[in-house]
């Protein structure tokens, strides 16, 4: 890293729900989703650049970050939250981070509505990757990397 940075990334998982708790910023995060298979019905016509958007459904991320060192100053930074999904241009979310001089560390929650990958139809199996990471002054401080399967019944299967 160029700039040093008062916090750093600690880990980040995806689940279908996450719920803060306003008064303690405590997070209980609900059904973990350490990767995705996804079977896609037959395809009745193909043709040689069929791509098909595939719904991620609910997801939600979440993220720890961590004080690096044992100041008492309020941390207040411009976070960038980077989507990166098959087939697409990264699509940023801007937010900020705020660590209170109480606090050792501190819960990132997002939803991410309508999240999807944009998949090739002309296989019948492929492996994708849909990829959050966060950044603070152009710096990456982690990524969360959900893996997903995605199968189509073939045309023969009938």
């Amino acid at each position: 890293m160029d700039k040093e940075l008062p916090i750093e990334f600690s880990w980040g998982i995806f689940c279908q729900k996450a719920i803060t708790d306003q008064d303690t910023k405590e997070v209980s995060i609900i059904s973990v989703i350490p990767s995705m298979k996804i079977d896609v019905g037959r395809i009745e016509t193909i043709d040689s650049d069929s791509n098909i958007n595939i719904s991620l459904g609910k997801l939600h991320v979440v993220a720890l970050f961590k004080r690096l060192d044992d100041s008492t100053i309020r941390i207040n930074e411009d976070l960038i939250i980077e989507i990166l999904q098959p087939n697409f241009e990264a699509v940023n979310i801007e937010g900020e981070i705020v660590v209170e001089p109480t606090e050792d560390s501190i819960f990132v929650n997002v939803k991410l509505e309508g999240a999807f990958i944009n998949v090739s139809a002309l296989q019948e199996s492929s492996n994708y990757s849909f990829e959050v990471t966060f950044k603070i002054k152009n710096q990456q401080l982690g990524k969360i990397v959900l893996p997903v399967k995605v199968k189509f019944e073939s045309l023969e299967s009938n």
